[in-house]
């Protein structure tokens, strides 16, 4: 949980308003992996390549209840490319935007391309 950097962590937080799972409002809250940290993600979902996974269209904010289940009964396995492909549109949606400072942080991890 602690490796995701501080700003994708933001970014993931004001977008998912509520647990993605259950949809219960939100106070104590985790963000999770879609597909794990070292896990392949298919190409053909275009999460572009960063460190341990962290980009936000592979990350989902859960409940800490939703959280154990995921990890426990492996609820996630069918689910992983509709949140994938839901967080890409939410990022087209004016509001949910990626910010070019945190696009730029992700070059810089991936080998400082521009």
């Amino acid at each position: 949980m602690k490796d995701i950097p501080q700003e994708i962590r933001e970014y993931v937080i004001h977008r998912d308003k509520v647990c993605r799972m259950c949809g219960k409002r939100l106070t104590d809250s985790h963000v999770h992996h879609v597909y794990g940290r070292y896990s392949c993600i298919p190409d053909c979902l275009g999460v572009p390549p960063t460190p341990n996974n962290n980009h936000p269209f592979n990350l989902i904010r859960v409940c800490p209840i939703c959280h154990m289940e995921i990890h426990i009964s492996g609820m996630m396995a069918g689910l992983r490319e509709a949140f994938v492909k839901c967080n890409k549109e939410l990022a087209e949606i004016e509001i949910y935007w990626i910010p070019e400072d945190l696009e730029k942080f992700f070059r810089s991890k991936i080998g400082g391309r521009n």
